[in-house]
């Protein structure tokens, strides 16, 4: 049962990075923390339930047009935001959070106020390991996952666009100045933002069932984040596989309403000791 638990627990912060690594990306990009990214994620997967169950398409093509539509949300977010760029931080946030409590009340005013079974493309026969019963759907998630994290790791380190981003992030000014188009550097890292967002609701819907409050998940991605220390992508995987085994021990051994809470526990406790996170680092910026 332990097992199976710290398995589960690792599929659902697995989850948690998906979307972490979501608002690490925005954030590296522009400097926007992205409060709306849960019901962004909430948003694509309603989409991808409704060609489903509604206009009766299949699972995989569903599923690719529900990535365009993700691609469609993530330009509207730029093109809404891009204009406050350079403003307040704290204006950019707040418009982050309005922006999300649009989405979730336009998606409960169109009829998705109840919970609903969502179909997964995958076997419901578990793995059976020695007597530890694995969820198929567990698997994939983890190997999707490390798949996304490769590629994040290589578009980051290892292409002209994660260059021009750390450049954009860094000073940009001088990124135009070296010839960065700045407006395509923010409109591609929304667009992804948006993408990872879709493939992690999709794949965790299954578990959950889809209802309005699955894109509450953010928040859960967001103290994981934190935790890694913030910008810091292999810490931020640490710190999701930290947040989702925990909680998943804890609704499982500790009393009723922990599991819930547990992650700021958890968040509250290691800031105390460590400000910057487990993995942060002390970045100075060039002004």
């Amino acid at each position: 049962m332990f097992v199976q638990q710290v398995i589960s627990g690792i599929a659902i912060g697995c989850i948690y990075a998906m979307v972490a690594l979501a608002f690490i990306l925005v954030y590296k990009a522009t400097e926007i923390v992205n409060f709306a990214q849960g019901d962004m994620l909430m948003l694509c997967t309603f989409f991808c339930y409704y060609l489903i169950s509604v206009q009766h398409f299949s699972y995989w093509p569903a599923f690719v047009l529900t990535l365009i539509f993700s691609i469609v949300i993530g330009l509207l977010m730029h093109l809404v935001l891009r204009k406050m760029f350079g403003a307040h931080e704290f204006s950019i946030i707040i418009a982050t959070i309005a922006v999300g409590i649009i989405i979730r009340g336009g998606v409960g005013l169109a009829g998705g106020t109840d919970t609903y079974p969502f179909p997964s493309p995958f076997s419901a026969k578990p793995y059976n390991f020695g007597g530890i019963i694995i969820n198929r759907q567990f698997v994939w998630i983890i190997l999707i996952t490390l798949l996304l994290l490769v590629v994040f790791y290589y578009l980051y380190n290892c292409t002209t666009f994660g260059t021009a981003m750390r450049a954009t992030s860094q000073d940009t000014t001088a990124a135009q100045l070296m010839g960065i188009n700045v407006n395509i550097i923010y409109g591609l890292s929304w667009i992804i933002c948006s993408a990872v967002g879709a493939v992690a609701g999709i794949l965790i819907a299954p578990i959950t069932f889809l209802f309005l409050g699955i894109g509450f998940v953010g928040l859960k991605a967001f103290p994981a984040a934190v935790l890694g220390g913030w910008g810091n992508i292999p810490g931020t995987v640490v710190g999701s596989i930290t947040i989702g085994v925990s909680e998943n021990l804890a609704g499982g051994y500790l009393p009723h309403g922990m599991k819930d809470i547990f992650a700021w526990i958890i968040l509250i406790v290691v800031l105390i000791l460590r400000p910057k996170g487990i993995f942060g680092i002390h970045r100075k910026k060039k002004l």
